[in-house]
């Protein structure tokens, strides 16, 4: 009532969020296994395992010494980029978002909030002086990681989700070229792309897959879909390949430039409960936690499949090939016949290993969406794909029958399993329209996920109904 009464819904969020949070997902100090699968509880040693595995991760044999861009002499003034405005720093700063943890500079984000004039004319001089120079300083491309566990009982590394603080300062100049190099990227990006995009997210992706799937059953077709799941996509980004495509996408020289530096210069270490790992180089992927990534990877994995599917497919929707729907790294393939999709996967394949990247069998799925579906052999480097009638994409379940039933179902169930958690808030002596909203935020935010993407039958609807009541 002391949140609902100062305006605190933040804190009372927070708080009731804790409630039903029974695990600790924080790094304990019970030990990490090795890479002979041995419990390891020394701390010295566990920061070797970790500092090992972050440089397994980001290793590349054939590291690039450089990744200089052409000389400045050698491009037009007006393919240069323009200085940076003082209002373009103003406005990075004021879509930050408050209570962030620091970087290695130690500056908070609120502070730069409270700049004033003077204050705002230096930040941009120094923005101006790294975007001219291309040297970006060494706090800025530092980043320490927090470890966090991807599941209850996490005794590997791989069993951690790594979280970056990178400077508070150096975001804002990544704000700055984020929003000069968005448009021409999305003038590259397709219409099947729905990932880290404005007016995009997952239900689009999600509706789209269904209407697929209802329009194939409806003209009684057969369509094979295959789901595919790239290894670390995002930790396998091949730099040199990425600047290639920056260039070709016509992003300014000085943008490059930037962004070509603060890939080779960036270096990573986890910090633990009693300490932290040595400083590791990094030689891949995308800088995890920056605002750039997400926009980076979409035009690379756009050239990537752009360049492995051309001319491939004999799916048609109005008379335009659909050959996949993507949601950043989730990638759908489909095509109405196997020997059709298995050369698109062939190919796929062969080029995504050009980009550097590989397919993991194991979590790569096919189905075949029909009124009597059979299986489908698909094979990825020899290796039998599995078949599955039910599968998970982005949260929301898709069946081989076109059907919305098992989804309502699993949604329905997950909604009464979160309210158990919280059952005796919900029937605290709160006020009546405090426990309304929490039910609004906490249950029907579960129960109705993706709801406008659903086709109801009449016995979809009685499960809802029976579910209200």
């Amino acid at each position: 009532m002391e949140f609902q009464r100062t305006g605190r819904y933040d804190l009372m969020y927070m708080k009731t969020k804790e409630l039903g949070w029974k695990e600790n997902h924080g790094i304990q100090n019970v030990g990490i296994e090795d890479s002979q699968g041995n419990r390891i509880v020394d701390q010295r040693q566990v920061l070797k395992i970790w500092e090992n595995y972050i440089t397994e991760l980001y290793d590349r044999p054939n590291r690039p010494e450089t990744l200089e861009v052409e000389p400045e002499e050698e491009v037009d003034t007006d393919e240069k980029g323009p200085y940076i405005l003082q209002s373009e720093v103003e406005k990075a700063i004021k879509e930050m978002r408050k209570g962030k943890a620091t970087g290695d500079d130690d500056v908070p984000g609120d502070v730069l909030k409270l700049l004033g004039e003077g204050g705002l004319k230096t930040l941009t001089k120094l923005m101006n002086t790294i975007y001219e120079s291309g040297e970006w300083p060494k706090d800025f491309t530092e980043v320490t990681m927090i470890a966090l566990k991807k599941k209850t009982k996490a005794t590997k590394c791989s069993d951690h989700r790594t979280i970056s603080l990178i400077a508070h300062t150096a975001k804002i100049i990544a704000k700055i070229l984020k929003r000069r190099i968005e448009r021409k990227i999305e003038d590259v990006l397709g219409e099947d792309q729905f990932g880290f995009r404005r007016g995009k997210g997952t239900r689009d992706a999600i509706g789209m897959m269904r209407i697929i799937a209802e329009r194939t059953l409806e003209i009684d077709e057969e369509l094979c879909v295959c789901f595919i799941d790239w290894q670390k996509a995002f930790d396998r980004v091949n730099w040199t390949k990425l600047m290639q495509i920056l260039k070709e996408t016509g992003i300014d020289w000085h943008e490059r430039r930037l962004i070509s530096k603060l890939y080779m210069d960036q270096k990573v270490r986890v910090r633990l409960d009693r300490g932290e790992t040595g400083s590791v180089q990094i030689g891949r992927g995308v800088r995890q936690g920056c605002c750039l990534s997400p926009i980076l990877f979409n035009l690379y994995s756009e050239c990537l499949t752009k360049e492995a599917l051309d001319g491939l497919g004999d799916f048609k929707v109005g008379g335009q090939i659909i050959q996949t729907v993507k949601y950043a790294d989730d990638l759908v393939l489909m095509a109405k016949e196997e020997t059709v999709l298995q050369g698109m996967i062939d190919r796929l394949i062969e080029i995504g290993r050009c980009y550097g990247m590989e397919m993991n069998v194991e979590k790569t799925k096919v189905m075949k969406i029909s009124r009597q579906p059979t299986p489908v052999t698909i094979k990825i480097d020899q290796k039998q794909v599995e078949n599955v009638k039910c599968f998970k994409y982005l949260g929301s379940l898709l069946t081989d029958d076109g059907r919305c039933t098992c989804e309502i179902k699993s949604r329905i169930a997950m909604a009464k399993a979160a309210f158990s958690k919280k059952k005796n808030l919900f029937t605290s002596k709160l006020d009546l329209n405090l426990r309304k909203k929490l039910v609004k935020c906490y249950i029907w935010s579960i129960a109705l996920y993706g709801a406008e993407t659903w086709t109801l039958r009449a016995v979809d609807q009685k499960h809802l109904e029976g579910f209200e009541m």
